[in-house]
This record gives structure tokens, C-alpha cells and sequence, in this order.
């Protein structure tokens, strides 16, 4: 597997850009993708353009939360975060490093 900059790798079966996975300067980050239904994660990092982040931010998934993953079907997340749970898809969940 390629972890080199540029190179690309794949994650239940999407192409991932590994340019985000290797951003933030720590290789044992993963993205959110990886994870299965009933496990529980803490955010360690959130990639994307500003309103991208503030918008994950408004739903409550900042660096430090937890989150419970209530469902995952084909990419699409159910993600208890602070108490309430939210729907997000695989592009926004591809953001979210664990």
C-alpha cells in the first residue's frame, strides 16, 4: 500500500485521497470510514474548506468528541455525537479522522 503523498489507497471500497490522511502530521489517525456499527471513536482531526468544517462543527463533530456509530450502510453513517444522532455520508465522514 502506497502512503506516500499523492498516492491513493482503498477504504471500503472508495478511493481515498491519502493528501487528507497524512495532513494533520500523525500516521495513526484513521478516517472515519474504517470504523463498524457499535464502535465507540474519538475524534483526533477534521479536514476540509472552512465551511465544510464549521458545518461539521455545527453538528457537533469537533476534535476530542466521541462518537457512537449507531449504523453504517454503504458508506452513510448513523453517529451519536453529544447526545443527539446524526446522518452524515461518506463524503463527509471520509473528513473525519479517529
Amino acid at each position: 500500500m502506497d502512503l506516500t503523498k499523492g498516492g491513493v489507497k482503498n477504504i471500503m471500497e472508495k478511493q481515498y485521497d491519502i493528501d487528507n490522511y497524512l495532513r494533520f502530521g500523525d500516521e495513526n489517525m484513521l478516517p472515519l470510514m474504517v470504523v463498524h456499527e457499535g464502535e465507540k471513536v474519538r475524534i483526533q482531526g477534521i479536514s476540509g474548506k472552512d465551511d465544510i468544517r464549521q458545518h461539521l462543527a455545527e453538528l457537533g463533530f469537533v476534535v476530542g468528541a466521541e462518537l457512537l456509530i449507531i449504523s453504517k450502510v454503504a458508506g452513510n453513517f448513523i453517529i451519536q455525537v453529544k447526545g443527539s444522532r446524526v446522518a452524515i455520508d461518506s463524503s463527509m465522514a471520509s473528513r473525519i479522522f479517529i
